[in-house]
């Protein structure tokens, strides 16, 4: 398991002695923030490399989920002023002109529909299971669990449906007026129990039952304030830079920075799984150190 490596063993004998002593009191420091909670979520993070599994979920989104958005305009209007990608991107805090430039992505207003369009979208939609599938083996790193195969192959294809369940709804509500039904979804407080909710789910889905709801509470909460916090990030900073690079390099400007978020997107997915999961042990083994204690006094 990776640590931090001690300062002294590198600081030359001839030092002065305070140099030494300052040193000696920063290893310690050190020491102490490694034992903490959050020192052991960093030794997890780097332990199951954290930031490369994101990056993969990230570039597995890119080449599936994307594209299987942009066959779904098929189906139903992505790229219309009132569909998907217009309403979701006003929902993750894109200012009008990035929601609009994201829209231009997924072939505009009026895209002509056939059949073979329609046998594009089953091909890709069945493709994009993969990433839920990822999410999954992410979920059962964290938890340090085996996969079980066969029998929890359909888990992130439930996940995947609802997900696309959810972006119907979306487009549902998205045609309500922006004073009636939709303005509920734009409330914090409304929203956050939904997100919450969702975040406590998928890990439980995709563990398979495996981890109790009450450990898996820490993460979902993890989880929802890093979505916040990332459309947070998106209201401020990756509005503007979709609208400049999409004025510079065209769509394929929109493909990355889309990339950039996808990546924070799934830091937020995996590391909440983490941060869950160390706390959960934490909290167990003060509780096992206290009955230790008790059961010290007793004898």
């Amino acid at each position: 398991m990776p640590t931090t490596p001690r300062l002294s063993t590198h600081v030359p004998q001839r030092l002065p002695a305070r140099a030494r002593a300052l040193v000696e009191r920063v290893d310690h420091a050190l020491e102490r923030a490694e034992a903490t909670t959050a020192g052991r979520v960093r030794r997890r993070a780097l332990e199951m490399d954290l930031v490369h599994q994101a990056m993969v979920l990230a570039a597995l989104a890119m080449m599936l989920l994307i594209p299987a958005l942009i066959t779904l305009s098929a189906l139903v209007p992505l790229g219309d002023t009132h569909g998907v990608a217009t309403t979701v991107t006003r929902r993750l805090g894109l200012s009008a002109q990035a929601a609009h430039d994201v829209q231009l992505l997924f072939g505009g207003p009026g895209v002509k529909r056939t059949n073979t369009s329609y046998i594009g979208a089953l091909v890709t939609l069945v493709s994009a299971y993969t990433w839920p599938a990822a999410l999954q083996k992410g979920y059962e790193i964290a938890w340090q669990l085996p996969g079980r195969g066969v029998r929890d192959l359909w888990r992130p294809l439930v996940w995947l449906a609802t997900m696309l369940g959810a972006a119907v709804l979306v487009v549902v509500l998205g045609g309500s007026s922006e004073h009636g039904v939709s303005r509920v979804w734009l409330l914090p407080l409304g929203l956050t129990p939904i997100v919450f909710a969702w975040a406590w789910w998928t890990q439980h889905l995709l563990l398979g039952g495996r981890v109790g709801w009450r450990p898996l509470l820490t993460g979902a909460a993890t989880i929802t304030v890093g979505l916040y916090g990332l459309r947070a990030f998106a209201a401020v900073s990756l509005s503007d830079s979709i609208t400049y690079n999409f004025d510079r390099y065209g769509p394929i400007g929109i493909v990355f920075m889309l990339l950039s978020w996808f990546i924070g997107f799934s830091v937020v997915m995996l590391g909440g799984a983490v941060v869950g999961q160390e706390w959960w042990s934490a909290r167990q083994r003060r509780l096992e150190a206290r009955r230790a204690a008790r059961a010290d006094k007793v004898d």
